[in-house]
């Protein structure tokens, strides 16, 4: 059978992909940028996106007169990094193609924890509908459908209808949802059934590309982990109640090395991650911990842009350069929206903050 499955395959394209990513990393926006954005108004983030590479998206958003300014500059970036990130995933052929659906896999992630969340709170199809992140297995298109679906029952019969793995374990764990009432549970279980749908993938490939991809995969274990971890160290209710809080397979936290530590120092020390403990403060809040790895994670991913020409790093960046890119002119128009000064805009911008290139 991976004889067969070898033969119908096409051959990896690295050469091309890299190439055709590589002439696509000028179009990003430099640090300097930002940095001139962050010192202007909403409306000069307008203009500047009308003349951008986000002008075709911005302009059909001018047609749909309901939308405010935000919300319209909001549709543009979303539109236009799912646009890119679909062209990106087209020119991929063989290993490469498969390690792509693992790397935009970020998408079912994101669109799924909006409708777990919607269903805790019993809101799907009330307020205004998200921007769904649109470069996954499941199209925005399906999640427009299930935000249509009136409710909870009606959601999770239509997610089992669509039939993919993953809408089906989006189904089963907002069925789990409400029977426990405990998000974190939830959650755990669609993350987990995600990322064994992602191994599933790596399965057929070895390698150094294939390993680079189980470290990429491990960290976001990690970040879960480590969450959880900081959540019942502060005896979190909804976390000491998880009975295997922890998912298999991080990168540098083993599942002994969790259940062993007495507190996070103990556990980050000596790891690529020990770098977020000297922003820990003596009280060590989780939440703020998470995002210092995110980032962490978020900026591994852009450095490893010129390690191999001919490997997955150049995909790896290229994808995380777009979505950092696309979050970041979010937080941008939102903080000048509100009239933040330039400083505070700035400070949580992950590109602009960030020391070089990638």
């Amino acid at each position: 059978m991976t004889f067969l499955r070898f033969l119908s395959e096409p051959p990896s394209n690295y050469g091309y992909l890299n190439a055709r990513l590589r002439s696509r990393m000028t179009e990003f926006f430099p640090k300097e940028t930002f940095l001139e954005l962050a010192s202007g108004s909403v409306g000069e983030l307008e203009l500047f996106l009308i003349d951008s590479n986000y002008g075709e998206s911005y302009r059909k958003g001018l047609l749909q007169q309901n939308l405010s300014l935000n919300r319209r500059i909001e549709m543009a970036l979303a539109h236009t990094a799912t646009r890119r990130l679909k062209e990106a995933k087209a020119f991929a052929e063989g290993e490469p193609a498969d390690f792509f659906e693992i790397l935009l896999s970020r998408s079912d992630i994101y669109n799924c924890r909006l409708i777990l969340r919607a269903c805790r709170t019993d809101s799907i199809g009330s307020g205004i509908e998200p921007f769904w992140h649109g470069y996954g297995a499941l199209p925005e298109t399906f999640f427009q459908d299930l935000w249509k679906s009136g409710g909870a029952e009606k959601l999770i019969e239509r997610a089992l209808l669509f039939g993919h793995p993953l809408a089906v374990q989006l189904a089963h764990s907002c069925r789990e949802l409400k029977n426990s009432g405990n998000l974190l549970f939830a959650e755990r279980r669609l993350l987990g059934e995600i990322l064994k749908y992602c191994f599933g993938i790596l399965k057929a490939h070895k390698g150094k590309n294939a390993d680079l991809m189980r470290e990429y995969l491990g960290r976001m274990i990690d970040i879960w982990n480590v969450n959880i971890f900081s959540r019942r160290e502060n005896k979190s209710e909804d976390a000491l109640k998880l009975d295997e809080p922890f998912l298999e397979g991080g990168a540098y936290l083993s599942k002994r090395r969790l259940q062993e530590s007495r507190n996070l120092r103990e556990l980050l020390i000596e790891t690529p991650w020990q770098k977020a403990i000297t922003r820990l403060s003596d009280e060590g809040p989780a939440i703020p911990l998470q995002s210092v790895m995110s980032s962490d994670f978020t900026l591994w991913q852009l450095k490893l842009y010129r390690h191999d020409p001919l490997g997955i790093e150049v995909a790896i960046s290229y994808v995380a350069r777009q979505i950092t890119e696309w979050q970041d002119l979010n937080v941008l128009g939102a903080g000048l929206e509100i009239g933040l000064v330039p400083e505070e805009i700035v400070s949580g911008v992950t590109f602009a903050g960030a020391k070089g290139k990638a």
